[in-house]
């Protein structure tokens, strides 16, 4: 997959490109369905599949806040890789580009920036100044122009429908199970390991520190497990996570996330984390003492072995 740059133009190198177009917030079943079909169309026809996606929220800039996003530009990377995409052309949400109107984002970007023949959608995606762009508009223009437009329906399971909000609300409840089942993957954070107080050291189970981005939706405080690759190898390790802000040994209310990898102890510090969760073991709680805290991580441990 390549990262493509701003001003590429595929139109002047004869590339012609099957492309999805959305934010894509967590890639979760329904965008997959977006993207797959232009993965799928493009395989069909012997071209190129791309993405237009953003690098910042909309709202960020529009509403001056955001909502809290799943997963970091990194961690949509990784799930565009896992789609099979060729391209991606990252925008900047920039003052430009959120007055530039619908047809002139359609223009510039899909028809001459991708060379797009084919385009894939989601039913409640906007685009354009003001959002004036809108499936509907998309696909008038579409058949104007003899390209073909596909819009996504709704994505349902157990009757409500599969959206980035609902999500967000089951990941802060620390429901990481029914995140995974709406994502199509386990829950993913991308993130770089920094330098911390070594207290996972000096209590005999050594940790890596993840650093915290405050623009992101995370899970309630409690140990998970999951599993991790580090940088850029091939094998992943199952771990044990600790997020919250340790009120065992700090009176801090800072939110941590801290990495117990099952049967590792090599130095990691500066070298970027995938980190995956599968479930959650238990909440996080205060410990009367460090003895009791050693034992509790002790059985945490025990029963991460046997999901492993």
């Amino acid at each position: 997959m390549k990262i493509l740059e701003p001003a590429v133009n595929l139109k002047t190198l004869g590339i012609t490109c099957s492309t999805a177009l959305g934010m894509f917030d967590g890639v979760h079943l329904g965008h997959k369905k977006v993207i797959s079909a232009a993965v799928e169309h493009a395989v069909l026809n012997h071209q190129k599949s791309g993405v237009i996606t953003l690098s910042r929220h909309p709202r960020e800039l529009t509403e001056n806040k955001a909502p809290e996003l799943i997963t970091n530009l990194s961690a949509r990377l990784n799930l565009f890789e896992r789609l099979g995409l060729d391209y991606v052309l990252i925008l900047d949400f920039d003052e430009k580009l959120m007055s530039t109107s619908a047809r002139d984002f359609f223009e510039e970007y899909l028809l001459n920036r991708l060379n797009t023949n084919f385009i894939s959608i989601g039913y409640d995606h906007h685009f354009g100044k003001n959002r004036t762009g809108d499936p509907k508009l998309l696909k008038e223009w579409c058949q104007e122009l003899s390209l073909e437009c596909h819009i996504e329906p709704p994505l349902e399971i157990d009757g409500l429908n599969v959206s980035s909000s609902r999500i967000r609300e089951l990941i802060k409840k620390g429901d990481i199970y029914k995140t995974n089942q709406l994502l199509g993957h386990e829950y993913l954070v991308c993130s770089e390991i920094i330098q911390g107080e070594r207290l996972g050291h000096r209590l005999g189970f050594p940790t890596a520190n993840l650093q915290v981005d405050s623009s992101l939706v995370y899970p309630s405080h409690g140990v998970y497990f999951g599993h991790c690759i580090i940088s850029n190898e091939k094998q992943s390790r199952s771990c044990l996570v600790n997020i919250g802000t340790r009120p065992s040994v700090s009176s801090l209310s800072k939110l941590n996330i801290e990495v117990h990898i099952l049967d590792f102890n090599e130095n990691i510090y500066g070298k970027s984390m995938q980190l995956s969760l599968k479930n959650k073991i238990r909440d996080e709680i205060k410990f009367p003492s460090l003895d009791e805290l050693k034992n509790q991580i002790q059985e945490d441990i025990k029963l991460a072995l046997t999901l492993s």
